[in-house]
């Protein structure tokens, strides 16, 4: 057991274990975490971005979980930009895209450069249709930052969406 007062511990034990693919022991270690923590926020929501890369959103009691610890975060702290954020990611990903946009543009409302959710806005006016304003907020997270994996992935797929092959191939050349 790891003295309460040195959670940097529980984080290094987190890290080495997702290394190594133990991801029962990350689960273990995050419970532990979580409580001596005090259910510390961004420890509670650490704990849901790894529920959600790791168990996915296939299965609903795993969603359901994330909402509800996400939920306990925005309770405590209603301005906390990065829960707004995978909330959102959350509803987006579980088809709840209305909902899910309000989140984004909630969590912009706070920090209007927070690049994940400039991508995440983006994603759903790509699943709607609107390659433009889609662009518009890919944009944005890469004025922040130009090394933003997921917005270039979403520019090129609207490039191919429009069959602008030559330009995506051009893309691709350009930011490798």
């Amino acid at each position: 057991k790891i003295k309460k007062d040195y959670l940097l511990a529980y984080e290094r034990l987190i890290f080495v274990n997702l290394l190594l693919n133990e991801f029962d022991e990350v689960e273990k270690i995050y419970k532990n975490y979580i409580e001596v923590s005090n259910r510390r926020l961004e420890v509670l929501h650490n704990y849901v971005i790894f529920r959600l890369f790791f168990k996915g959103f296939k299965d609903q009691d795993n969603v359901k979980l994330c909402l509800s610890i996400i939920d306990e975060v925005m309770q405590k702290d209603k301005n906390n930009y990065r829960a707004l954020n995978t909330y959102g990611f959350i509803l987006l990903n579980s088809g709840n895209m209305e909902l899910a946009k309000q989140h984004f543009e909630k969590c912009l409302g706070i920090k209007d450069d927070f690049i994940h959710a400039n991508n995440n806005l983006g994603v759903y006016f790509l699943r709607k249709g609107d390659l433009k304003v889609a662009n518009e907020y890919f944009e944005k997270a890469l004025q922040k930052n130009i090394n933003f994996i997921p917005a270039h992935e979403n520019r090129l797929q609207i490039l191919i969406i429009e069959k602008k092959f030559k330009e995506a191939k051009d893309y691709i050349n350009k930011i490798k």
